[in-house]
């Protein structure tokens, strides 16, 4: 377990050690941090964040109470405990958790991915192709938590188990959240990669701009190489902003030849190596570029690569085939939840089947509501058939979310039930038909409210098949 003391962590932070009138002036050794009041561990530093709600000065008293040691804080509070006094605690704090952790970015090689869409699909590539070639790596990201990049004392508390359990490479997702919010400061990055941006997260963020400048922050004294994506006008303008002394590596598609996509996956060269996947969809190829360059700058060869790639199996919820034995149509179940991946998912389904498509999906409530109306209309113009269904409403009203996403598109029908929507897609298609449920993918829960109830969409799409497939009258 890692220490610090008090004044050499106060030293780090750029503060000042304050020591309220009848406070014991030891200096302590702090071997936790939390910004939670109710979770703070005995003898743990408790950082008073200010956020948008809470101002955490406010609950200082708690976590004395509760155990604290010390505070970080950006004024000083009437409690007899030292404090560390900083600017900002939610940029100090990420820092601060580091030291205590013993900065375990320091002894692991972590690979940063950002982007809006293919981030977890990434990640996943990555860790794969290291694992195969014998490398011990861990991911971290939406698939692994409930944040996509955990809160600075989690991650970092995280790191460190790592380093103790001997982990060669983490592989993780960095999201504009962690880096506008701090999560991740204090690590420092091997590789940071950039893969692409699109209107999403506009909610948070005040428009591309902010959000382009969030992602930037992965690769502003973060990451020691770049890896970008200059598929994308975002990846260009990034690679021409990013320092001069900055090494910097690009991907692209022409690193791939002679491909062919079908449902069983894609088949392609790779540097003149011919690779065949389990992978589904063309979009798949920037996601594969992206892995393949960064397993290259952590030591692959080539052909180890190429072998590895054919290993690679498919990512929960990431244009997820869902089988049934002698099934008449085909089911995908893919996260797409922006506009931007439902015209991928659309277009890639397009591309290797003649049937139909079906389009089930629908919107999250309390998020951005500008992409509703433009996944309505990628769907009706994509898509032979659009049910529009709930996504997660959260506190928003279901049918309020389905007007916005119909607007003023064509033909559509509206089934809020999420599992009678899969239900009638799969009933109602036609042998040779494709049916594609988006925007949950992995998930299996369904939010309404406060309430997460348990749904999982492949789970719901194999009864169905079962359904289809069964004799007349048979039930489950």
């Amino acid at each position: 377990m890692s220490t610090i003391k008090l004044s050499a962590l106060s030293r780090h932070l750029g503060g000042s050690l304050e020591f309220p009138m009848g406070c014991d002036e030891s200096d302590l050794e702090i071997s936790e941090v939390s910004h939670s009041s109710l979770k703070i561990p005995v003898g743990g530093l408790f950082a008073a964040v200010i956020g948008k709600v809470n101002d955490g000065h406010d609950f200082a008293a708690e976590a004395v109470k509760n155990g604290a040691a010390a505070l970080l804080v950006e004024r000083l509070v009437s409690v007899n405990v030292p404090q560390i006094v900083v600017e900002d605690v939610a940029s100090a704090l990420g820092a601060a958790a580091s030291k205590i952790f013993g900065d375990p970015s320091r002894k692991l090689k972590i690979i940063g991915v950002t982007g809006t869409s293919g981030k977890t699909t990434v990640v996943q590539y990555l860790k794969q192709m290291l694992d195969y070639v014998g490398f011990k790596s861990v991911a971290l990201g939406t698939l692994e938590g409930k944040r996509t990049t955990p809160e600075a004392p989690d991650l970092q508390r995280w790191l460190s188990r790592q380093v103790e359990a001997d982990a060669d490479v983490v592989c993780m997702e960095v999201s504009s959240h962690g880096l506008e919010l701090g999560r991740v400061n204090g690590i420092t990055f091997s590789l940071g990669i950039f893969l692409n941006l699109s209107p999403e997260h506009l909610d948070f963020h005040s428009d591309m701009e902010a959000y382009f400048s969030a992602k930037k922050q992965l690769f502003d004294g973060r990451s020691t190489t770049a890896l970008v994506n200059l598929e994308n006008d975002w990846g260009k303008r990034l690679e021409a902003e990013l320092s001069p002394s900055m090494p910097t590596m690009s991907f692209s598609l022409k690193d791939f030849s002679d491909v062919d996509c079908d449902f069983s996956g894609l088949k392609f060269r790779w540097r003149g190596l011919e690779v065949t996947t389990r992978m589904i969809g063309r979009f798949n190829l920037e996601n594969l570029a992206a892995a393949a360059v960064a397993a290259s700058h952590v030591g692959l060869s080539d052909a180890e690569i190429a072998e590895s790639m054919e290993a690679l199996v498919q990512v929960p919820g990431r244009m997820q085939p869902v089988n049934l034995d002698e099934s008449d149509i085909a089911v995908i179940v893919d996260y797409a939840h922006k506009p931007e991946a439902l015209e991928a998912a659309l277009r890639a389904i397009s591309d290797i089947t003649d049937g139909r498509i079906w389009a089930v999906f629908g919107a999250g409530g309390d998020r951005d509501k500008g992409k509703r109306p433009l996944m309505g209309k990628i769907a009706c113009e994509l898509a032979d058939f659009v049910i529009i269904t709930s996504d997660n409403p959260r506190f928003e009203n279901p049918d309020l979310i389905a007007e916005e996403i119909a607007g003023n598109i064509g033909e559509f029908v509206v089934e809020l039930d999420r599992e009678k929507a899969i239900g009638s897609a799969i009933r109602q298609a036609k042998p040779g038909d494709v049916v594609l449920i988006a925007g949950k993918g992995h998930e299996k829960v369904q939010i309404f409210g406060s309430s997460e109830l348990p749904f999982d969409d492949v789970a719901i799409a194999q009864k169905n098949l079962y359904l289809r497939k069964a004799p007349k009258g048979k039930k489950l």
